[in-house]
C-alpha cells in the first residue's frame, strides 16, 4: 500500500462547507483502500502548565473542526453522510485500528505544551474505509482509482466552530486549525476494475418496527447507544431479513457480547465500541448486524438482503423505540450502471449489461457467489476452450463463469 497526497480543502474558515473535486487527482490503475481526511493542527494549554491529553478530548477535538463529512461517489450524491465520531467508529471496525491516536503528540498520555511555550504541530485523521477486515477477503468491495476519476466524484467537509480556547478533560488548550488535507491509501493491482456501491448513513426510527426493501448487504447495522442504555428501553430485537430472522428475540447486551467475539481479529481489539472506550460522546454502538472478524466471513456468510430487511424492538416496560441506526451497506453492482458504463468509456470498452463483464472476484469456481454484488473487471467475458466432441457429459463449448 502507499498513501498519495490528494489536495487541501480551500479553506478552513469555521463553520463553512469546504468542497474538494476527487475527479482526476488519482493515479490510474490502483485499488482504492480509504481516503483519510486529516486534520492538521496546533495545540498548547490557555495556562502555565503543561497538561496530558485524555481519552475523551479526541471526540472534543474533532467535534471543534468538523460537524459532518459528505462524499458523492457512484452517482449517489449522499453516498457517505456521517459526523466524523461515527467514521471514526466505523473505522476502528473495519479496519481493527483507532484511526485519530496515530499520532503520538496527540495520543492519550501525551503532553501539551503550557501557553508561553512554542505550539505544538499535530493531527487527527478521519478515514472513509472501503476495505472491512471482517471479510475473508477485506478489500473484497474496494472500488478503483480509475473509477474514481471519472467525473462527477466530490468530497464535502462541513467544518465546526473551531472554538479556542478549547475546553478538554485536564485543561482549556489554545487550538488553531491550520489546514484540512485529504490523502487515499491505494494500492497496485493488475486489472482495471470497477467496485460496488457503498452507502453509509444514520437513520432516525421512531417505531418498534423499521422495515426497507432493497438489495444491499450491511457490512454494520447498529444502534448508537450502548447495549444496556438500550435494553432499557428495548427488551429484545429480531432482524427479518428477507423472512428470515437473524438475530431473533435477543436481548441487546447479549448480542453486544457476541459482537466482541466476532470483532476480534487477529487478537486486535484496539477500540471497544461497545463500552465508550474513549470515554467520549458519540463512541459507543449495539451491533445488530456486521461481519466476523474472528472468523472472516466468506461470500455466502454475508448479511445479505434481497428484498426486505426489517428490525423489530420488542419494547419493555414504558420503552421507546426511538433510536438512531448507523448503516454501512454495499449495494449491487447494477445501482451504479451509469457509472460503470462511464468508466468503461474511459478505457474504450463497450458492453450491453454488466453480464458481460468478469467479475471482479477472488476465489476460482467460487467468483460468481453473489455475482451481482461483487465489481466487474473491465474485460469481456471469454469463452472456454473447446472439449473434444464425444465426452460424456461435456459440451463442446461453454461460457467460462
Amino acid at each position: 500500500m502507499e498513501t498519495i497526497l490528494l489536495g487541501s480543502l480551500p479553506a478552513v474558515t469555521a463553520n463553512s462547507k469546504q468542497p474538494l473535486v476527487l475527479s482526476g487527482l488519482f493515479l490510474d490503475g490502483y485499488e482504492l483502500r480509504r481516503i483519510l481526511v486529516n486534520f492538521a493542527f496546533t495545540i498548547r494549554n490557555n495556562a502555565a502548565a503543561t497538561f496530558i491529553i485524555a481519552a475523551a478530548d479526541h471526540n472534543t477535538i474533532i467535534n471543534n473542526f468538523c460537524t459532518r463529512i459528505r462524499l458523492k461517489a457512484w452517482g449517489i450524491d449522499d453516498a457517505l453522510n456521517l459526523p466524523p465520531v461515527v467514521m471514526r467508529n466505523m473505522a476502528a471496525y473495519a479496519n481493527q485500528d483507532d484511526p485519530v491516536r496515530l499520532d503520538p503528540k496527540i495520543d492519550i498520555g501525551a503532553t501539551i505544551p503550557a501557553v508561553g511555550s512554542a505550539v505544538q504541530p499535530t493531527n487527527i485523521t478521519v478515514p472513509i474505509e472501503f476495505l472491512c477486515r471482517g471479510l475473508d477477503t477485506p478489500e473484497l468491495f474496494c472500488p478503483s482509482t480509475n473509477q474514481f476519476n471519472v467525473a462527477g466524484h466530490r468530497l464535502v467537509v462541513e467544518l465546526g466552530p473551531e472554538t479556542t480556547p478549547l475546553a478538554l478533560a485536564n485543561a482549556t488548550a489554545q487550538l488553531v486549525l491550520t489546514s484540512v488535507d485529504i490523502y487515499a491509501v491505494i494500492c497496485p493491482v493488475d486489472v482495471v476494475h470497477f467496485g460496488v456501491p457503498h452507502l453509509w448513513r444514520e437513520i432516525a426510527v421512531a417505531n418498534n418496527r423499521f422495515p426497507e426493501d432493497g438489495k444491499f448487504i450491511d457490512l454494520m447495522f447498529a444502534d448508537e447507544r450502548d447495549p444496556y442504555t438500550v435494553a432499557a428501553q428495548v427488551s429484545q430485537i429480531t432482524i427479518f431479513r428477507d423472512d428470515r430472522a437473524s438475530p431473533a428475540n435477543l436481548p441487546v447486551p447479549i448480542i453486544a457480547e457476541r459482537f466482541m467475539e466476532a470483532w476480534e481479529a487477529d487478537g486486535n481489539r484496539p477500540l471497544n465500541i461497545i463500552s465508550n472506550g474513549t470515554g467520549g460522546v458519540g463512541s459507543q454502538w449495539s451491533p445488530y448486524a456486521y461481519t466476523d472478524a474472528a472468523v472472516r466471513s466468506t461470500e455466502l456468510q454475508l448479511p445479505v438482503t434481497r428484498k426486505n430487511r426489517t428490525l423489530f424492538q420488542n419494547l419493555a416496560g414504558g420503552g421507546s423505540a426511538v433510536a438512531t441506526i448507523v448503516n454501512w451497506q454495499t449495494l449491487p453492482i447494477v445501482a451504479a450502471f451509469k457509472e460503470l458504463v462511464k468508466t468503461a468509456a474511459r478505457h474504450g470498452l463497450a458492453f450491453n449489461t454488466e453480464a458481460d463483464l468478469e467479475v471482479h472476484g477472488f476465489g476460482g469456481r467460487d467468483n460468481d457467489a453473489l455475482a451481482d454484488f461483487k465489481g466487474r473487471r473491465l474485460a469481456l467475458r471469454r469463452t472456454a476452450v473447446q472439449v473434444p466432441a464425444g465426452q460424456p457429459g461435456n459440451p463442446s463449448t461453454a461460457t467460462a463463469r
